[in-house]
């Protein structure tokens, strides 16, 4: 099987990416004119996304001229995957450093 038609590898991967992306552009064309206005654009976002990355459409917008094209969009969220950092695990039982019992029952270590 070609890994291109898989989504796994990093051939696999990078052309579902690009599946995923293409379809999110053509949802939120809703005037079907090839661009993405700021509503539009902004329409896809949650309201976390839009507080934390209020200037996310002007990165995208990469000539300046009020519009996201398709290709711009697909630029915009192949770099915000490049940028994307790890998502970080829990702690595990030995990373959560046992707090000191300083209690008036506590055992100090001068008595022994």
């Amino acid at each position: 099987m070609d890994p291109a038609q898989t989504n796994s590898g990093a051939e696999g991967g990078e052309s579902y990416d690009k599946v995923v992306d293409e379809f999110s552009f053509l949802i939120r064309d809703k005037n079907h004119d090839g661009v993405l206005e700021r509503e539009e654009f902004d329409e896809g976002r949650s309201a976390f996304d839009k507080l934390s990355d209020p200037e996310r459409f002007d990165r995208y917008d990469l000539d300046g001229d009020g519009v996201v094209t398709r290709d711009e969009f697909l630029q915009g969220r192949a770099s915000d995957r490049d940028n994307e950092t790890e998502v970080a695990q829990p702690p595990g039982p030995n990373d959560i450093p046992l707090a000191r019992d300083t209690g008036p029952l506590a055992r100090r270590e001068d008595e022994d």
